[in-house]
């Protein structure tokens, strides 16, 4: 997994295990204290190890872009700008050319401008 190696390094233990929702929920609230069932959830094991769980169903591009999300948490990032960009940095980079291009939206995505 390239994108991986770019944000965490090649040394950096990674699973990926895929949830229910009733799971996301759970482990959301015990360790978030939010209740709702997150997308995605990163999870630090060590300085050199982590989890990312992700909720099923997802389409393959959004759980591209979601990896991408838990990737960053477990770099250290929080939710603001510089994730954001640096979000958009690694999905153009490692999975733009996997999106279908629609001709009214050339930036990429399945979804038309609005006018």
């Amino acid at each position: 997994m390239h994108v991986k190696n770019a944000i965490l390094g090649e040394k950096y233990e990674l699973s990926v295990a895929y949830i229910n929702a009733h799971m996301a929920r759970q482990l959301n609230r015990i360790y978030r204290k939010k209740d709702y069932s997150a997308n995605v959830l990163a999870f630090p094991l060590s300085r050199h190890s982590g989890e990312i769980l992700i909720r099923v169903p997802v389409t393959n591009q959004n759980a591209q872009s979601l990896v991408i999300h838990a990737l960053l948490h477990l770099a250290g990032y929080k939710h603001g700008v510089i994730m954001k960009a640096k979000e958009y940095y690694y999905d153009k980079k490692y999975f733009s050319r996997n999106r279908r291009r629609n001709p009214r939206n050339p930036r990429g995505g399945s979804r038309a401008c609005k006018r």
